[in-house]
């Protein structure tokens, strides 16, 4: 492409976080890929819900269901991306707090 440089992909790919269901998944453990508290967290939850959730808390997410953690990538759960407005540990909280209204 003309104009392109490969450090414009670069920078276009360090401006977003990426979120996976599996971070809020309290039938999983720390080692297995839960970030969050079993306080604040939901049994299996999936790409689509983290989308809703933080679509509503006016992060401007993007869904990619074709994508899997990859630790599991038999289950295809999906994941979010989500602009660095916040730090992530932050924006995690946030969809954990909204998973669990949701949920509850």
């Amino acid at each position: 492409m003309p104009g392109f440089r490969e450090s414009d992909l670069a920078k276009a790919k360090d401006d977003m976080f990426i979120i996976w269901p599996e971070y809020f998944d309290s039938t999983i453990s720390r080692s297995q890929g839960r970030r969050m508290p079993e306080s604040l967290s939901v049994p299996n939850p999936n790409g689509e819900e983290l989308f809703s959730i933080a679509k509503k808390l006016g992060l401007s997410p993007v869904l990619e269901m074709d994508k899997s953690f990859p630790s599991k990538w038999v289950e295809g759960k999906g994941r979010i991306k989500v602009p660095k407005k916040f730090d992530k540990t932050k924006i995690l909280r946030m969809i954990a707090e909204g998973l669990s209204r949701k949920r509850g």
